[in-house]
């Protein structure tokens, strides 16, 4: 091989060893969104924008909360199945609680294939049922996801319920031993709770700012919409940011994420 070819070879080498590093180390955005069973700040019914609001995330995966599957209030729409169709999108759904008619919970959208694991009933609050939902995202660097929604009181008791469901689910990820784990959803507690300081105390890395706030869509003074990561560490995570959107009584919250 002469000099020239000898070049051409090693910089076809380097090129394509930087081309896979770049590819390995991909930042892909994730989000989480409460949608309101498809009901914006004006309290009109409106799955449409709901789907252009969740498109202009640009999101790889996305975890929705208050999703309606052939309710009467909802006009018999299976909203998960609706709003992936209109994505192109992979998903799965969760149930939490009844609604006349259908079902109500929780669902995970992804570009990718998301195998459902399990669908985990956590404490509510006595009248509704909650649960999360946990999956697998077979993305070329698989991980998981547990999308839930918490009861949204802020008595006492019910702040108790919260703590009770962090650490249900805490000890859920630790038994099974899935990492790394997205720990998302809307856990109605404030940043400086005590739910969510026991969140960080059972291992996991909070992405949100936590002076950046969610809710209500309006003028948000509240922070109440999560990204987590299990392991903390595991998962790089910047550009964390709340979407202006009013498509649903929440803003929509994201991260972009790199997965080692």
């Amino acid at each position: 091989m002469n000099y020239s070819r000898k070049f051409l070879f090693h910089f076809l080498i380097a090129l394509c060893s930087l081309f896979l590093t770049g590819c390995a180390t991909k930042a892909v955005t994730i989000a989480t969104y409460n949608i309101q069973i498809g009901r914006g700040m004006d309290k009109k019914y409106d799955l449409d924008r709901t789907v252009d609001a969740i498109r202009n995330l640009g999101a790889e995966t996305v975890i929705l909360n208050e999703v309606d599957v052939k309710t009467d209030r909802s006009n018999g729409v299976d909203q998960a199945a609706y709003i992936a169709g209109k994505l192109g999108m992979n998903y799965v759904f969760g149930e939490a609680s009844k609604r006349p008619g259908g079902v109500y919970g929780n669902a995970v959208l992804s570009v990718y294939k998301v195998e459902k694991l399990d669908v985990i009933n956590i404490p509510a609050n006595g009248y509704e049922s909650r649960s999360a939902i946990v999956v697998k995202i077979h993305a070329p660097k698989p991980y998981y996801v547990i999308g839930t929604h918490f009861a949204f009181e802020q008595s006492k008791k019910i702040k108790a319920v919260r703590l009770k469901c962090v650490d249900l689910l805490a000890k859920y990820i630790k038994e099974k031993n899935y990492s790394p784990v997205l720990f998302c959803g809307d856990l109605n507690s404030y940043g400086d709770s005590e739910v969510i300081k026991r969140v960080q105390e059972q291992g996991f890395e909070i992405v949100n700012d936590l002076k950046s706030f969610s809710y209500p869509s309006r003028k948000p003074r509240r922070l109440l919409d999560y990204l987590c990561i299990y392991p903390a560490g595991s998962v790089k995570a910047k550009n964390y940011r709340v979407i202006n959107s009013r498509a649903s009584d929440h803003c929509p919250v994201a991260a972009d994420f790199i997965f080692n």
